[in-house]
């Protein structure tokens, strides 16, 4: 699902579709509506998203209207970032600068599986 923003709403209903089933690497933003740390983490992966476009696939899981798949990969912060890779998750992080976060992008669009 698209919203006007660069990275694309993932849900409970289609995560598996999206993230689980894409032969793309993905990195999937979950996220309260009302936190501003999220906000900005959402600004940084907005950059990112444009700079890496056809390569890496980002998506936004609000915390606000889905709870299965952020209770399954035990997601208890407001603003917690899965970076996915051939459907399996590579790993689980918080909050990261601009750098720390394509240090990541670059290392799973670089690496074999």
């Amino acid at each position: 699902m698209k919203d006007d923003n660069s990275i694309n709403i993932v849900t409970d209903t289609n995560f598996h579709s999206c993230v689980i089933e894409s032969i793309k690497p993905v990195v999937v933003l979950f996220e309260k509506s009302y936190w501003g740390l999220a906000q900005v983490m959402r600004t940084i992966l907005e950059r990112l998203s444009i700079k890496y476009r056809g390569k890496i696939k980002f998506y936004r899981y609000s915390l606000d209207e889905n709870s299965i798949i952020s209770n399954y990969y035990q997601v208890e912060d407001t603003t917690t970032i899965l970076f996915f890779k051939s459907g399996i998750l590579i790993m689980k992080t918080g909050i990261k600068s601009v750098d720390e976060t394509e240090e990541i992008l670059i290392k799973m669009i670089t690496e074999e599986n």
